[in-house]
């Protein structure tokens, strides 16, 4: 690092950084931490301004690993691999509204509306954290209104009857009352005592193996009484 004085008065910082000439001038004689810093900054800056969306992409789901469910992260993983290379490569500070409404629609030809709504819920998280000052306006498909089939209870009855002694007869029972999937793959004998069952962790998915989380809401941590038979 090289320090002088300018005929103006002022002191130019001057610096090589990955052989490239970084200078700075400020009106004092800084010292040399105050001037690595300074020159540091200005190099961080640039570093930042080139990066992709790709890399931008990458840190967030970085930086979201330990708060969110480990298929959650499994999902913004697929969900990068959808996202056509060529948006990827576009520094974050080039992205216009534009690209990332093509890029939707692009996506939206061949996937649902849910899934659009997920692909989108991907791209904006990551451009708001890292382009807090980008207002993001995009259009997604409508939604498409969902109409289960509601069994009776007479469907029901019918089904556990024709499952009796089969591999699927626990878990059809467990689903009657109202366990999920992943609630139900996380059951241990600890979870049981004196006829009641304490719903308190799920496993879930990270893409290769099935890894031991809490409950998807604070509400789904639950008692439930259940039948001698069941248990």
């Amino acid at each position: 690092m090289n320090i002088r004085r300018l005929p103006s008065g002022n002191y130019q910082i001057r610096e090589m950084h990955n052989g490239k000439v970084y200078t700075k001038t400020v009106n004092h004689k800084p010292s040399n931490r105050e001037a690595t810093l300074l020159v540091a900054a200005l190099y961080m800056k640039e570093e930042c301004e080139n990066k992709t969306f790709l890399i931008y992409a990458q840190r967030y789901i970085d930086i979201k690993q330990n708060v969110l469910s480990p298929s959650t992260i499994y999902c913004y993983e697929k969900i990068l691999n959808y996202i056509t290379e060529s948006f990827k490569k576009i520094q974050i500070n080039d992205i216009t509204i534009a690209d990332v409404q093509e890029e939707i629609n692009d996506y939206a030809k061949s996937h649902s509306p849910k899934s659009v709504r997920n692909f989108s819920g991907f791209i904006i998280p990551v451009l708001k954290m890292f382009r807090p000052s980008m207002i993001i306006n995009v259009t997604l498909p409508q939604k498409v209104k969902n109409e289960p089939y509601i069994p009776s209870e007479d469907d029901v009855n019918r089904l556990l009857e024709a499952a009796k002694d089969s591999r699927y007869e626990l878990t059809l029972y467990l689903c009657c009352l109202g366990l999920r999937k992943s609630e139900i793959i996380a059951l241990t004998n600890d979870d049981y005592e004196d006829g009641v069952l304490h719903i308190k962790s799920a496993k879930v998915s990270n893409g290769s193996e099935y890894v031991t989380k809490t409950t998807k809401t604070t509400m789904s941590n639950r008692h439930i009484a259940w039948p001698e038979y069941v248990r």
